[in-house]
């Protein structure tokens, strides 16, 4: 349907039981005008379409076309309006997780499962963890021998 509208007779012989061989029977739309009311139905999300063009470049092959047209969204647009919508939320995963199976092999399979996502919101925080520790010691340390005396102040950047 986008960005120029299908005809109708295009749009019936792709989602109407009974015109498409793909589409089971209950599962399709019974009609053109079912399949519009479903189509209004749906809300606006992530921003307008907006045209682009990608032109060919100065070294491209004479057969390739002289600019190919493409529609995009903004995408952070995109994003706010998935991550406000609270009906995805229990499909939303937030932090990395380690899965296995039964005989403790690691599963991969979405990028909240694999290494990438572990090292950079995971191991930058173990590091954070053990600054602090370390920070913490060296206060208790101080505060046991009495401090630094009343004319030095102490500055630490956590």
């Amino acid at each position: 349907m986008f960005p120029k509208p299908l005809s109708a007779r295009r749009i019936r012989d792709g989602v109407v039981e009974g015109r498409a061989s793909w589409i089971r029977e209950g599962c399709g739309f019974t009609n053109l005008a079912d399949f519009k009311r479903c189509c209004a139905a749906i809300p606006a999300k992530g921003g307008q379409w907006r045209q682009g063009f990608v032109t060919r470049g100065v070294d491209a092959a004479s057969w390739q076309p002289a600019q190919v047209e493409f529609w995009k969204r903004d995408a952070l647009e995109v994003l706010k309006d998935m991550v406000g919508d609270v009906r995805l939320a229990p499909n939303m995963t937030w932090s990395p997780k380690k899965l296995y199976n039964a005989d403790r092999t690691r599963l991969y399979g979405e990028l909240w499962s694999g290494d990438w996502w572990w090292n950079k919101q995971v191991f930058p925080l173990k590091l954070s963890d053990i600054f602090v520790d370390s920070h913490r010691r060296a206060r208790a340390q101080q505060d046991r021998l009495g401090g630094f005396g009343d004319h030095h102040t102490n500055h630490f950047n956590v």
